[in-house]
Parts: C-alpha cells; sequence; structure tokens
C-alpha cells in the first residue's frame, strides 16, 4: 500500500457511525519511528514521545516503523525547549536505555538539529492495545 506524504503529514479518517449522519473527521497525527523505537513503544517500556515542533491535533498518534503500526492514544501533551519537556523524572518514560538526563537529551539531539530556541512537544500515551 502506497501512503502519500500529505497523508503521513497529517492521518485523518473518518467515522460514519450512523447512516445519513455527517461522518465526524479525526486527526491522529502520524509518526515515523526507528525500530528500536516502535520495539519500545509496543513493549510499554516508552510512555512518553518527544517530536520537535509544536503539538498536534488528535487523541490518537499512530507510529510508523516500516510496514508496522501501532495506535495509542494521547494522555496529554507538554511543549517548551528541551531542557524542559525532558528532565529527571521522564528521562527514562522518553528513552528506555538511557542511564543519565544528559544522555537521554543527547539521543534526542542526535535524531534533531536542535538549537536553544527550538520548540518540543512531549506525548505523554496510554498502554498499546493487546492484539
Amino acid at each position: 500500500m502506497c501512503i502519500s506524504n500529505d497523508l503521513l503529514a497529517r492521518m485523518v479518517y473518518l467515522d460514519a457511525t450512523h447512516i445519513g449522519e455527517q461522518p465526524e473527521v479525526k486527526h491522529m497525527p502520524m509518526f515515523l519511528a526507528k525500530k528500536e523505537v516502535f520495539a519500545w513503544l509496543k513493549s510499554g517500556a516508552k510512555t512518553i514521545d518527544v517530536r520537535k515542533g509544536t503539538p498536534r491535533k488528535g487523541e490518537t498518534a499512530v507510529f510508523q516503523s516500516g510496514a508496522n503500526y501501532l495506535e495509542l492514544q494521547i494522555i496529554k501533551r507538554e511543549t517548551g525547549p528541551l531542557e524542559e519537556v525532558i528532565n529527571q523524572e521522564n528521562f527514562i518514560a522518553i528513552i528506555p536505555t538511557a542511564r543519565t538526563l544528559e544522555e537521554a537529551r543527547n539521543y534526542l539531539r542526535r535524531i534533531y538539529e536542535s538549537n536553544d530556541d527550538d520548540i518540543y512537544t512531549a506525548y505523554h500515551l496510554g498502554q498499546p492495545k493487546k492484539d
């Protein structure tokens, strides 16, 4: 199945529950994830996902790694500089293999080219649905 870049940027689906009613539009942000990150999310070891940029709309996040997809409920969002959204209390929920806060921040800095004025969003996620 081929998915357009536009669809990857903002995954929207229609939920028509009753015939004849106007369908409800639900926004579901889609995020690409490396295999390692996808495995952390699927196992529940990673419960906070940090992305560069302002918050995306939607109650459910869709993560894609290769041909694999995972839907997780977004419980809450936090926005601010990297130093504010990742801290001593939450860094293990963001990067489960990190031994220190600085190691977790460096992991994210390798992914995103960071400037001091960049904004990040931390998505606090619910547990994955069991198959």
